[in-house]
């Protein structure tokens, strides 16, 4: 298994009374948010190389093609260029950094359903995301073993049987961030989280892996394909309109070039929750910014977050000694009733699925998972992706899940594997597709209008 790289705290001759808060990053003073100085120099503890994106993702997506030419398509739709900067294999800095090109892939159905085609069917599109976070391994690994034994289930196929695999158009993206992946880290190589930048109509905010994910998913798919027939599952009436918007751009008008034209029924986002996440990546986080910084629990176990579409995950303030439980039931209550019936039963059928293959991740006695985030049911808690910029919520799709592996996991009675994690990111996505179908088989019309979230 690939370690984390992490900074090692040493003592220094800083006078900790005067500090804000006491010291819990090696880099730059606390409370004073850090400079292009503390910026080079959390750089150069960063390894070189950790992992080969060729060897791990190109390769096998190359032998994937050779495989599947007749049903799938795998195709190049960007290139991120970054120096490279850190520690070379000898622990010395690297001052010759090399540029590093990463070609971005995609795959897809290869007889993708046109309008024309769906005249007497209805069709739905699916997203599937990995290595948003690169150093979350199964995100990627997960993405790449569900195209390799499992994709061509629902994928057209070449006879003359009506089956329900007509009605899936699925796009998957195994590695976002190859960057990351390579280097396993968090942020990629200019520092920022690309699960925080995804927002279509505010490029200040943008990285470049989403904003070459958003061009495809806007632009160059959408040129490509015609769009398919619409089916409507309609959200709460106020999840339909926060996804709109995000929190940097109020002026969400129909012009927007990257206003999606594709209109997506669900997006799978493949993640992990790992402990480097409370050693490493979020002190650094927190130090960087000249934040305060406590940890959190890291839930052991497999858990959900579902799109909320408002600010309704609630996070618990331990210092609010004051706090009504009455309160805090029917805080519950509310964000319960946000999540509309059938969104509830797509995000139950995928964790009845993932847990063929591990534990789901118990709350604790607050009643919350992940982040202080209370669960809403049962492995399932809620953010507002859009206002966020997760990518989770790029395309607004009314059935959404970000998956959150834990690798990590001791004392049950299942050891987890990096193999188990991915099988468990497949089960997930193997869960969500089965209920999709299981819906539109079940359902003859699903009315709505176009303010509503489309299939």
């Amino acid at each position: 298994m690939t370690t984390t790289p992490t900074v090692t705290l040493t003592t220094t001759d800083d006078d900790d009374d005067d500090l804000p808060f006491p010291r819990f990053y090696p880099i730059g003073t606390p409370g004073q948010p850090w400079t292009q100085k503390e910026d080079d120099e959390w750089k150069k503890t960063v390894p070189k190389f950790q992992r080969s994106y060729q060897e791990q993702v190109l390769d096998p997506l190359q032998a994937f093609a050779e495989h599947a030419n007749d049903w799938a398509v795998v195709e190049q739709y960007g290139t991120l260029s970054y120096h490279d900067f850190g520690k070379d294999d000898n622990d010395h800095d690297n001052d010759d950094a090399v540029l590093l090109q990463y070609p971005l892939m995609a795959v897809r159905n290869k007889h993708w359903h046109s309008q024309q085609q769906q005249q007497q069917q209805q069709c739905v599109n699916v997203l599937i995301t990995g290595g948003v976070h690169g150093y979350e391994t199964s995100g990627v690994q997960g993405a790449l073993l569900f195209l390799q034994t499992k994709a061509e289930q629902y994928t057209t196929t070449h006879n003359n049987n009506n089956n329900n695999n007509n009605l899936l158009n699925w796009v998957v993206i195994p590695c976002v961030s190859p960057w990351s992946y390579e280097h396993v880290q968090r942020w990629q190589a200019q520092m920022m989280d690309p699960n925080r930048s995804f927002f279509p109509n505010d490029p200040a905010h943008q990285t470049p892996e989403s904003r070459a994910l958003m061009e495809y998913l806007f632009q160059t798919l959408p040129q490509q394909q015609q769009q398919p027939q619409k089916v409507v599952v309609v959200k709460p009436d106020d999840d339909s309109k926060a996804d709109q918007k995000n929190s940097h751009d109020e002026d969400n008008n129909d012009t927007n070039t990257n206003k999606p034209t594709i209109a997506w029924t669900c997006h799978l986002d493949l993640h992990e929750t790992t402990d480097s996440d409370e050693t490493e990546f979020r002190p650094a986080k927190f130090a960087r910014a000249g934040l305060p910084y406590r940890r959190n629990r890291i839930p052991d176990g497999f858990y959900l977050v579902g799109n909320s579409g408002a600010v309704v995950a609630r996070r618990r303030d331990d210092n609010n000694e004051n706090e009504n439980n009455q309160t805090a039931k029917e805080q519950q209550q509310q964000q319960q009733q946000q999540f509309q019936q059938q969104t509830m039963q797509f995000l139950e059928a995928i964790l009845t699925q993932v847990e063929t293959v591990t534990h789901i991740a118990p709350t604790d006695e607050h009643g919350n998972l992940a982040l202080a985030m209370r669960a809403v049911a049962r492995g399932i808690c809620a953010v507002p992706m859009a206002y966020l910029g997760l990518c989770g919520g790029v395309t607004g799709a009314p059935l959404v899940a970000t998956t959150e592996v834990y690798p990590d996991s001791t004392g049950t009675t299942t050891t987890v594997t990096p193999e188990i994690c991915n099988q468990a990111q497949v089960a997930a996505v193997t869960g969500a597709l089965d209920y999709i179908l299981l819906l539109l088989v079940s359902t003859t019309r699903m009315a709505g209008n176009n303010q509503a979230d489309e299939f």
